[in-house]
Formats: C-alpha cells, sequence, structure tokens
C-alpha cells in the first residue's frame, strides 16, 4: 500500500498541474483559436499539452457511441475554421464524413494522432483494426509526441513551452502505467468479461485477455451466451465490463446467471489517467 501511494502521489501533483491550465468551460467571447479534437480523449490530451494557448473543442458528446454518432452540419462547419483538426484515425465518423471536410478544406490542418502506432486486430474479428489505441500507454506516448508536434508547427516560437508540457506529461504517463502495473502484477484472475471489445491494448499492454460479449457487433445468441457462461467460469473470471451508454442486456443477463460483478467503465472519458486507474482498480478487487 505505501509502495502504490508512492507511485500515485505524481498523479497528484499532475493532477493539480494540469488541473491549473486545462478543462475551462468554453465562452462565446473567447479570442483564443481553436482547436478541434474527434472525442474526450483527444481534448485531454491535446489540452494537456498546448495549455492555455488555445479553446479546445471536442465533437462527440461525452455519451456519444462512436459506432453510431454523426457530426452536425453546424459542428463540420466548425471544424473548417478551426485552426487544427486532431483524431485518432481510427474511429467512427473520422474516416467517413470528416474526411470529406478535410478534402474540401485543403487549409485546414489536420493531425492524425495514431501515426506510428501498430494497430491490432479488433476483438474475436480479423477483418477489421482496433480504433481504440488510447487506452494503452505506449499508445498514449506516441499520440503525445504527433500532437506536441503539430503544436511546434502550428505556434514554432512556442517549442520550449510545448517540449516543457510534453516532459511533464510522459512523466504522468509513467505514473500511471507504473500503478496499473503495480497492481495487476500479483492478479490470479488475468481474463475479463467485456460488452464491446474496447480494452484490447489494455490487455495486450499489461498480459490480460478480453473476452466479448457482441460479436460483429451484435448482441449474443443464446448459444453464445451460454457459450460465454462457461468460459468465464473456467477463467475465473471476477469482473464484467460495461461500456458507458450501451445498454449491454447481454452483460447484464451473464452477471445475474454467474454473480460476477458487473463494473461500468467509460473508455472515452475525458480524465484519462482516472479511468486507467478505475480499470485497474476494479480488476485487482477482491484479489
Amino acid at each position: 500500500m505505501k509502495t502504490e501511494m508512492r507511485k500515485l502521489l505524481p498523479l497528484l501533483l499532475a493532477a493539480c498541474f494540469f488541473a491549473s491550465c486545462v478543462r475551462r468551460p468554453p465562452v462565446v467571447s473567447d479570442p483564443r483559436p481553436v482547436l478541434t479534437v474527434s472525442y474526450e480523449p483527444l481534448r485531454y490530451f491535446v489540452e494537456t499539452l498546448a495549455g492555455d494557448r488555445y479553446r479546445v473543442v471536442t465533437i462527440a458528446p461525452p455519451d456519444a457511441v462512436p459506432e453510431t454518432y454523426e457530426p452536425t452540419p453546424r459542428q463540420m462547419v466548425e471544424v473548417s475554421n478551426s485552426m487544427a483538426y486532431f483524431r485518432f484515425g481510427t474511429l467512427g465518423f473520422e474516416g467517413t464524413r470528416l474526411r470529406r471536410i478535410t478534402q474540401s478544406a485543403p487549409h485546414l490542418y489536420a493531425v492524425n494522432t495514431s501515426e506510428g502506432i501498430t494497430l491490432m486486430e479488433h476483438g474475436e474479428s480479423s477483418d477489421s483494426e482496433d480504433p481504440h489505441i488510447w487506452l494503452s500507454p505506449a499508445n498514449v506516448r506516441i499520440m503525445a509526441h504527433n500532437i506536441f508536434q503539430a503544436l511546434c508547427n502550428i505556434d514554432k516560437d512556442s517549442t520550449k513551452y510545448y517540449s516543457a508540457r510534453l516532459q511533464r506529461f510522459e512523466t504522468f504517463v509513467d505514473s500511471v502505467d507504473a500503478v496499473v502495473r503495480e497492481r495487476l502484477a500479483s492478479v490470479s484472475s488475468r481474463t475479463f468479461l467485456i460488452n464491446h471489445p474496447a480494452l484490447g491494448y489494455f490487455a495486450r499492454d499489461y498480459g490480460l485477455r478480453q473476452i466479448c460479449v457482441e460479436h460483429d457487433g451484435k448482441e449474443a445468441s443464446a448459444a453464445r451466451m451460454a457459450s460465454l457462461i462457461r468460459a468465464c467460469r473456467k477463467e475465473r473470471v471476477n469482473v464484467i465490463f460495461l461500456q458507458k451508454a450501451h445498454v449491454g442486456r447481454t452483460a447484464r443477463r451473464i452477471a445475474e446467471e454467474t454473480g460476477i460483478r458487473l463494473v461500468e467503465v467509460h473508455p472515452l472519458a475525458y480524465d484519462w489517467g482516472a479511468e486507467m486507474l478505475h480499470l485497474s482498480e476494479q480488476l485487482a478487487r477482491h484479489e
């Protein structure tokens, strides 16, 4: 416990530092130039690295389901009027409507933060790539460097400012990673069930196994549910994750049938560090 508290101290100090520079509510008369991002975790990364130099606007609301959310026409116009647009490059509407906007607005600086990241297969399918790249500290470090480079390209006179913030952020990411690794080091049950396969990179980084309830984006059949229940018992699964905004009927039924804890998670939460710690805490619980 003392060791974990020592590792958590840098997180608390970093949180105080970031809180002084980010999460300011947008103001209509705000004179700062605008940067647009696709999803809330990206707003956290960009705000953390950019400080108070820009107003950062998110397209998708916090409770959006990426597979179904569509930006409004007004949002599309706002994207084209931004100084830069940051995207994961892997998720939801990023590959459809916004691609057309960037093509029709050649002046817009579009930043693919996933550049340099090797994508995994998505869940049990080998036909698609896992878009949830930010749920891995290793990937976040790459994304942070991509964001840093973009900010330096936009504002060359402030390279030292962005460099200092990048170094602080990397220390924070390393601290989160260290706490998660310590929590999970002695966990005996290393398999978890999740409604939608959003934690593939998290599982890869920490030697875990993710079993998905959904198959091809659909709720499980009765036969598949029975198979999942057998797998949970065989693998001694002690937690079922259900993403916020997902109904997850099958996941709830499996939890009721087996008595396994059902825990809500929010992979698209703004506070990336808090969500990573929440995941590790739930996996380590009762061990």
